[in-house]
């Protein structure tokens, strides 16, 4: 914090001799905190969110989903799925400004927002953690967050994930923008040129919370290849690409087809969704 000291300054020259400074001067010392993670001056012992993630702490808690040997509120990729625990939680962008010194930025920290805070984790109710499946685990802790059998990495991470994390923040090299030096426009530590930001079908859910991506009626799981040879991944274009592996070249057989329509009916009725399969199998 700031504040005013009393500095002794002592010199000692080459022969040994010291001499002290008594005269008044006014000194400006700059001290850079060691331990803090997220850069915002808050003391990682006192900062009420290390990681500068928008979630408290407290909610993320000190266990280690991805294994990675970095707790959870110290990791700003959770699940290590390439997409960070900021955008799956639908976090805005951080205004940059922390009011009360605690740690949490003024964009989520309730007494900045005026908002109600019935956890009390210090984080505006208004932010949520997001279980789009419904399957108790939260978005940024679940590596597959629409449960669909298509991993969140594949269905948005544009390149493979390394598997290494150079800075220890718990984002792969990959996408980290730290590594990679590309944009970063909402802050959260991901290179914005390497995370797919489309909405395919157009209705409002990108495709990791997406169980039919492009809307085509076919789910994720079952046009999860370029069948029709591309380049594009079927789930991502709703022009029929598992009709042309069956009438066109040939490229599946009509049973494998049937078997993986019915593993994605029964996926389907397990989440109590409509089955989106029809029976188009002719």
């Amino acid at each position: 914090s700031n504040g005013v000291y009393d500095i002794q300054v002592s010199s000692t020259d080459i022969a040994g001799n010291s001499s002290m400074d008594t005269g008044s001067d006014e000194l400006t010392i700059k001290l850079s905190l060691v331990n803090d993670m997220d850069g915002d001056g808050v003391h990682n012992s006192v900062d009420k969110d290390v990681d500068g993630d928008g979630i408290a702490n407290v909610t993320e808690g000190s266990g280690d989903t991805d294994k990675d040997g970095i707790p959870d509120y110290m990791d700003t990729d959770s699940d290590n799925d390439g997409l960070s625990d900021a955008f799956e939680t639908d976090r805005p962008a951080p205004l940059g400004t922390d009011s009360d010194g605690d740690g949490i930025d003024d964009a989520y920290d309730v007494d900045s927002t005026g908002g109600a805070d019935i956890n009390a984790d210090n984080v505006d109710d208004m932010f949520i953690e997001v279980d789009t499946d419904g399957d108790k685990i939260v978005d940024y802790k679940d590596t597959d967050s629409d449960n669909d059998g298509v991993s969140d990495a594949q269905e948005h991470v544009i390149i493979p994930l390394s598997g290494n994390d150079a800075d220890g923040d718990g984002i792969d090299d990959v996408v980290d923008v730290d590594i990679t030096h590309g944009a970063d426009l909402n802050n959260d530590g991901i290179d914005d040129a390497l995370v797919y930001f489309e909405d395919t079908d157009g209705d409002g859910d990108l495709a990791y919370r997406d169980i039919d991506s492009d809307g085509d009626g076919f789910g994720d799981l079952l046009e999860n290849g370029d069948f029709n040879g591309d380049g594009i991944s079927d789930r991502m274009q709703p022009d029929g690409g598992i009709e042309t592996g069956v009438h066109g070249n040939g490229l599946l057989h009509p049973l494998l087809l049937m078997m993986l329509g019915l593993a994605a009916i029964i996926r389907r009725h397990r989440l109590r969704v409509a089955p989106l399969l029809a029976t188009v199998f002719f």
